[in-house]
């Protein structure tokens, strides 16, 4: 999609100082005083600084822009060249970290957990395997199969780069086993290349998520909240390998990210290359959808995480959908079918977790099983009654 006049760019350094308002920056300079950072995606000018609301419900530092006119369409390195494995640098994980940061490239979302904590804390303990998770849900919106198709050949350097400056035993691309076999068997060149491993898998949700994935793959425990890297595996999701590999491979600043949207009111799937920091209500109005009239949901829909107007495109949740706003049904008293028991991946007590929160009884909610809640929201799709059984977790959580 085309910039927008205004951008809220986040700046996920740990101690930011931007540079001063009315400072005219570059395409690719960085928009903090420091070296590195987030970048400007054209030349355009600091109007100052604020608190956004990511796509995943995150609050971040950032920096306003005010972008100038221009015609160019966003794109990706890799989009345009090619790399082959003589092509490949040799870097060690702290040369790795640094050009990272240096180009402003992180992701945090739901099957990409934080990049940068997961290679900061891969300094300090060995890791073993690195998952590159390309496991798509949903049949209409498939963002890491499609990242994949247009991006194997960067995709799997990256995860190449990662595998040697890790010293890791094991690199996995994990793709959905529904996959028609002609495109598991054209990414075979890329994988043996680059020395990793194409692994299939029942896409059945919620399998991309990481605590689910680790025990599937490597049959190792993870709670939820906790890094993967605590347990000896680095993931990361195919976009996130795409970002990876024109910041290492292409020295090229994170600037734009593809986003994926599902119309559900059109019944139609886009696929965009949206600069970091577009406010997701633009994103919107270019793609014709109005988000007044609509409910914005990101992630997977079942999580039912709704998206804030106002949040910003970034490298949090990349998947977007829309639906037609639905009315306030009320609940029904349960009624102790267990579903909610049964089909919970986790094996916790969603029904018991409710009464928990409605009582605000802390012990009651962890011996349901509160900590090890992965938050997919199958109990409140599945609950007859239709009670709150997700939110009511989550607020649970917070407290």
């Amino acid at each position: 999609m085309p910039l927008p006049p205004r951008l809220v760019i986040p700046a996920r350094s740990t101690d930011p100082k931007p540079k001063p308002p009315g400072t005219v920056v570059q395409k690719g300079e960085s928009l903090l005083e420091s070296p590195g950072g987030p970048a400007a995606p054209a030349r355009g000018k600091i109007i100052g600084e604020r608190i956004a609301s990511l796509t995943n419900g995150a609050l971040a530092y950032s920096v306003a822009v005010e972008i100038e006119a221009t015609d160019a369409e966003p794109s990706l390195a890799a989009e345009q060249l090619t790399v082959t494995p003589a092509d490949l640098p040799t870097m060690d994980l702290q040369a790795i970290l640094d050009r990272l940061i240096q180009n402003g490239v992180w992701t945090d979302r739901r099957g990409s957990p934080d990049l940068i904590a997961q290679l900061h804390r891969a300094c300090k303990r060995p890791i073993d395997t690195i998952i590159c998770n390309c496991i798509d849900h949903e049949p209409p919106l498939r963002p890491n199969t499609v990242f994949a198709a247009h991006f194997g050949h960067i995709i799997f350097s990256a995860v190449g780069l990662l595998k040697k400056a890790l010293n890791a035993k094991t690199a996995l691309f994990v793709l959905d086993e529904a996959v028609p076999p002609p495109f598991h068997e054209a990414l075979q060149h890329f994988a043996k290349e680059s020395g990793v491993q194409i692994t299939l898998l029942p896409a059945r949700y919620p399998q991309g998520d990481p605590t689910l994935l680790l025990y599937s793959l490597l049959a190792r425990p993870l709670k939820p909240g906790v890094l993967p890297i605590e347990h000896g595996a680095l993931l990361l999701d195919a976009a996130a390998a795409v970002s990876v590999g024109n910041g290492l491979l292409f020295d090229q600043p994170m600037v734009h990210v593809p986003i994926a949207v599902r119309d559900r009111l059109r019944n139609e799937s886009q696929y965009v290359l949206a600069a970091v920091g577009t406010p997701l209500r633009d994103l919107l109005d270019w793609l014709e959808i109005n988000p007044d009239r609509s409910a914005v949901f990101t992630g997977d829909l079942l999580a039912q995480n709704l998206a804030a107007t106002d949040a910003v495109i970034a490298a949090s949740e990349i998947k977007i959908h829309t639906l037609p706003p639905s009315a306030d049904v009320p609940s029904a008293p349960c009624v102790r079918c267990g579903w909610c028991v049964e089909q919970c991946p986790m094996s916790i007590h969603p029904a018991r977790l409710l009464e928990a929160s409605q009582q605000e009884d802390k012990h009651m909610a962890f011996s349901a099983g509160l900590e090890f809640c992965i938050e997919c929201g199958i109990c409140s799709y599945i609950c007859p009654s239709q009670l709150p059984l997700a939110s009511s977790i989550r607020k649970m959580k917070a407290m």
